[in-house]
This record gives C-alpha cells, sequence and structure tokens, in this order.
C-alpha cells in the first residue's frame, strides 16, 4: 500500500520535526507511553497502537582494534580506527571555510569549529543524521588537537565522549571558529603552543 505507507512516513516526520523538544525530552526520560501519545496524534489511520522498542547504539561493534596504537598511525590510517586507549571511534570530517576565520595552523585545543562528518561508512552516516539534521549540515565541534605539517595540518575533533574525528586542511586555509581561544601575549611573542 504505497500511499498509506507515504501518508505514515509524512506523519511521522512531521511530528518529529514539529515536536522535537518534546519527543526528546519523553525519549530521555524513558517515557514510552507520551513518545505513542506525541507521535499518534492525527494519525492518518484510526486506532492503531504504537510499540517502541528502545535500542541503544553499541559502538563496540565497529571496533575493530588491532592492538597498535592507532592514535600514533599515520591520519590515513586512522579513519575507520578506534582509540585503544578510550575505545572511541575515529571519523572523518571536513571544516567549515570562511574568509575571516582562523588559519588552520593556527587553531588552538579546546576551540570550537564547524564540522561535517564525510566518512562514507554506515556508521559514520547514521551518526551524521544523529548528531545533525542533514547530510550537508555542519555543526560545532571542539578542537582536541591540532598536528602541523608543511602541506597539511590534520585536526583532531571531539564529538562526543564515544565519538572522535580528524579533518585534514592547508595550514594556510581559513576555518570558522565559533569559540576562540586567545593565546597569551607572551606565549605568542616567544612562539609557543
Amino acid at each position: 500500500m504505497p500511499s498509506l505507507t507515504r501518508d505514515v512516513e509524512l506523519h511521522f516526520y512531521n511530528e518529529i520535526t514539529s515536536k522535537k523538544e518534546r519527543l526528546y525530552k519523553a525519549i530521555t526520560d524513558e517515557d514510552n507511553d507520551t513518545v505513542s501519545r506525541l507521535l499518534l496524534e492525527k494519525f492518518p489511520v484510526e486506532n492503531v497502537k504504537l510499540e517502541i522498542n528502545a535500542e541503544e547504539i553499541n559502538l563496540a561493534q565497529y571496533q575493530q582494534s588491532d592492538g597498535s596504537d592507532t592514535m600514533a598511525a599515520k591520519p590515513d590510517q586512522r579513519r575507520g580506527a578506534v582509540d585503544t586507549e578510550s575505545k572511541r571511534l575515529v571519523i572523518e570530517a571536513e571544516l567549515a571555510e570562511d574568509p575571516g576565520g582562523k588559519k588552520a595552523k593556527h587553531l588552538l585545543r579546546d576551540e570550537v569549529v564547524m564540522a561535517q562528518i564525510i566518512d562514507n561508512r554506515e556508521i559514520a552516516r547514521y551518526l551524521s543524521k544523529l548528531l545533525g539534521e542533514k547530510d550537508t549540515e555542519y555543526m560545532p565541534v571542539r578542537v582536541e588537537e591540532v598536528e602541523p605539517g608543511s602541506n597539511e595540518t590534520v585536526v583532531r575533533l571531539h564529538f562526543s565522549p564515544g565519538i572522535a574525528g580528524y579533518a585534514k586542511i592547508k595550514p594556510q586555509s581559513r576555518v570558522k571558529i565559533i569559540k576562540e581561544i586567545q593565546k597569551p601575549i607572551w606565549k605568542k611573542i616567544f612562539g609557543l603552543k
């Protein structure tokens, strides 16, 4: 029944987008009755019962640790790797550039930049939808570390406690900054990090 399926999908999309905050609160409170009530308001079919099965995302199944030190590996080898110390999934990202932004080589730890997940693995696409609303959307992400290089700078990112990322960018490229950390003047004078 393609037309009914389309109506149901459209209904759920509209209900979820229009009641996002109330749904999120009900989900985090594990209040399945409220979630059902919110989703079934104005449902296109009468006398429908909604059963909710909560499923936890388990990143362990995606962790393919081979015992090597993955964070010491080259950036190309990090894609899909897992930080063995903290058991985090590492995904590839892209930083939003801004002509008036800060040069990539001057980024500092704990600054917040705009990043987009560009990793094409299934888990990364799924996480992208969970963390952002659209595939093409940039989201604010904290910088964990900057590894300068002559041809490219590797910026390590913190998406969430279980998800890390990295982005490769030219050192002279200017990056959009949401929260800038000011380096003390004496560090600037002596060229210290």
